[in-house]
């Protein structure tokens, strides 16, 4: 071990070789007090971009567990009738994120409704209310994949684009539209038709 006096010797020596360095100047205190703003500032700014982020990852993933869900408990007898909101909480798959009291919503607070397809039993919707048009943009984006149908707002765009009346043959989904449908209002109602 080396010897304690000869460490506080060299303390001392390197003090006594420098004695103009004395306290923090008024100067250093407000530079170091901006820097450490700038960087709160940077933090801060990013932390709605993260949230917004999971949300919309929270949102999808609720909708797929739903939709496998459902599926997985009327997809042997390959009809709906009967299906609803109690029913579904009930659910082995049920996202338990979705579950405020006895209501189920979606990351952004609004309802979320299950029922089957008014027009043919064999589907089912599933139906967010209020998303925000930058959580609409991501959600609808990301899962027209898993859906046969998504209606954003009164716009409904067919995913299988070969019995699409209005533009049989066209895909209506590009990203170009999707945004378009879901800026038109602050918050939209999004709707995804699921088949047997």
């Amino acid at each position: 071990m080396k010897n304690p006096r000869k460490i506080l010797e060299f303390f001392r020596r390197v003090n006594r070789q420098h004695p103009e360095r004395g306290a923090i100047t008024m100067a250093e205190t407000l530079i170091a007090l901006g820097v450490g703003a700038a960087v709160l500032a940077v933090v801060f700014a990013g932390i709605p971009a993260v949230t917004a982020a999971r949300d919309a990852s929270n949102a999808q993933n609720g909708l797929a567990q739903l939709s496998t869900s459902i599926r997985s408990t009327f997809g042997a007898r390959g009809d709906f009738t009967g299906l609803n909101n109690d029913l579904v909480r009930s659910l082995a798959g049920f996202p338990h994120h979705f579950r405020s009291g006895d209501r189920i919503v979606h990351p952004w607070g609004g309802g979320v409704s299950i029922a089957p397809d008014v027009s043919n039993p064999r589907r089912f919707t599933i139906l967010f209310e209020n998303v925000p048009s930058r959580g609409c943009i991501s959600v609808a984006g990301n899962t027209l994949a898993i859906a046969t149908r998504v209606r954003i707002g009164t716009t409904v765009i067919d995913l299988d684009a070969a019995d699409d009346v209005a533009t049989p043959y066209q895909d209506e989904s590009s990203a170009a539209n999707i945004a378009g449908l879901c800026t038109a209002a602050s918050a939209v109602d999004i709707a995804w038709t699921f088949s047997a």
